[in-house]
């Protein structure tokens, strides 16, 4: 009965971390924000109006590196697709690996993303603000957002 009981456990805590390590190895995963609040340009008043934005819906896939960069090391890169449009970030593992050993904080241009690959948590950014001055699907102009949701693997 006891080895029963250690056997169970033991696999019980080895499919937990495979959550983690599958995300790393090319899995494709679905992301739900919950919610999704920033700022937005009104174009007619020209001031910045507080508001939420509809929580949005992506794709995220991790990729490693073949070679090692200068310092030795293989980047991560994530791949993340929305409405159509893709975003490219590089990605660095948490610098305090004792307090929060895989979380990734990925950065793309103006864009940030920061996914706990343990439980699936992230938050994510855009702080293009007026700096491009374009149109943004489902943002509306030069707007400066911030989300949080839960993604999970295909």
């Amino acid at each position: 009965m006891i080895v029963k009981s250690l056997l169970l456990l033991l696999s019980l805590l080895l499919a937990t971390n495979a959550w983690g390590a599958q995300m790393v190895k090319g899995k494709v995963l679905y992301c739900v924000e919950q919610e999704n609040t920033g700022f937005q340009y009104d174009l007619n008043s020209g001031t910045w109006k507080q508001t939420f934005f509809e929580p949005k819906k992506f794709t995220a896939q991790f990729e490693q590196a073949k070679e090692k960069d200068g310092w030795g090391e293989r980047t991560t890169y994530l791949s993340v697709k929305e409405d159509g449009i893709s975003f490219d970030y590089s990605c660095k593992q948490r610098s305090n690996r004792n307090l929060d050993p895989e979380a990734y904080q990925c950065v793309s241009s103006y864009n940030t993303i920061t996914i706990n690959k343990d439980n699936g948590r992230f938050i994510r950014s855009s702080q293009r603000g007026d700096v491009e001055g374009g149109f943004r699907k489902g943002y509306g102009y030069d707007s400066l957002v911030l989300g949080h949701g839960r993604c999970e693997r295909f």
